[in-house]
């Protein structure tokens, strides 16, 4: 090769590796954007934060953590996670299931009082709200289960015949959130992760009982009205299907980036050894699938629903789940709830049970953040 075709290619590869630099830096620097541009100052710091803080550990959630227990109801400054692990929960989970219906308590005899009053709390210690919305069939007037009919979601989109109604149903969601007030009135930001599971055929608009184009409509339909019309603004929205097998599957109804900000999946741990293979295999596939999701597109990854009913399995939380996340970029997982009321129905253990040893390790690890860890990441502070 001749001096002058050296330098050529030398000064040709120089070029390309300082517009691949300038790409990236770009790329980097490039402002994050939320589904709603108009959130307020807190809801866009929560978001915005929950990116670096998913660099420092992995904030551990529980669904209504602080509203009930293994065998207790409703005692204030009990939670079942703080009894066992010594701290509340980084993130604490809710359902607004029923608020439609102007009921004063929702699906799991929570009232909507005292559920606000607990968020608050929640927020004041530094941590992190989600709420799911079981929303009750508006057909039939039954729960979200009742999903034997395939036009539901159609008749709740524009023109179908349950539209204005269900607008109302979604009004007393937008009621409910704008009354979520810190101590200086402030919003609270939450993070709303509505029709949930849709890959599954289990609620009226699961995979079955609409089509793509239909469950996309339902989901942008949401959030327009709530940000748009309502001006709901201390909303953080996630998206989250059941087990999730491929990416082509996630996106097969993903309502399309600018309408969502947070990208997860729910899937639980049975209780053979069989079918603990099939949950660490599902669960990894997802978590690659969600993770490379968020960080081309600058969302924030989770495992919105996740446990074992009973806890059945020996070091469930030491041996099979901390392995399984570890090594991802999340920003949180959520395990279900401690139902005070059905004998096996609960996902974190409480004292003395076999496997609170196990979850106290579980805890302790530094992958893994509660509340007091998650305070001093100042998740609410504008940067």
């Amino acid at each position: 090769m001749n001096y002058f075709k050296k330098q050529i290619l030398q000064i040709t590869f120089s070029f390309l590796l300082s517009i691949n630099f300038l790409v990236a830096q770009k790329s980097a620097e490039q402002p994050l954007t939320m589904v709603d541009q108009k959130a307020t100052k807190a809801t866009k710091a929560v978001f915005s934060n929950m990116f670096s803080a998913s660099k420092k550990g992995i904030m551990l959630g529980h669904q209504d953590d602080a509203a009930y227990g293994r065998e207790w109801y409703n005692l204030p400054g009990r939670s079942d996670v703080k009894e066992t692990a010594g701290d509340y929960p980084a993130v604490v989970g809710w359902e607004l299931a029923d608020v439609e219906l102007g009921a004063q308590r929702n699906i799991d005899s929570v009232y909507f009082s005292n559920m606000k009053n607990l968020i608050r709390q929640v927020h004041e210690r530094g941590s992190i709200n989600t709420i799911s919305w079981h929303a009750n069939n508006i057909v039939t007037g039954k729960s979200a289960w009742d999903c034997k009919q395939d036009s539901v979601v159609r008749s709740i989109l524009k023109g179908g015949s349950n539209h204005e109604r269900f607008l109302k149903y979604l009004d007393k969601v937008a009621d409910f959130f704008q009354d979520l007030k810190d101590k200086n009135g402030e919003p609270i930001p939450v993070i709303f992760r509505m029709f949930h599971e849709h890959t599954g055929a289990w609620f009226w608009w699961g995979a079955k009982q609409c089509t793509p184009d239909e469950y996309i409509a339902l989901y942008q339909m949401t959030v327009g009205y709530l940000r748009d019309v309502k001006q709901v603004h201390n909303l953080i929205y996630a998206f989250s299907p059941a087990e999730i097998t491929s990416e082509a599957q996630f996106l097969s109804r993903f309502p399309g980036k600018e309408w969502v900000d947070i990208v997860g999946f729910d899937t639980y741990c049975p209780d053979s050894t069989a079918k603990v293979v099939w949950y660490k295999e599902t669960v990894t596939t997802g978590l690659k699938v969600i993770t490379k999701y968020a960080s081309d597109n600058q969302k924030i990854a989770i495992l919105a629903e996740t446990g074992q009913e009973g806890i059945q399995v020996k070091n469930y939380f030491t041996e099979i789940l901390l392995p399984l996340i570890k090594d991802y970029n999340l920003s949180y997982v959520l395990l279900w709830r401690n139902a005070f009321n059905i004998k096996k129905h609960y996902y974190i253990p409480y004292p003395n049970h076999p496997e609170a040893s196990d979850f106290i390790r579980f805890t302790k690890d530094k992958h893994i953040l509660l509340s007091q860890e998650a305070a001093k990441l100042e998740l609410y502070k504008n940067q």
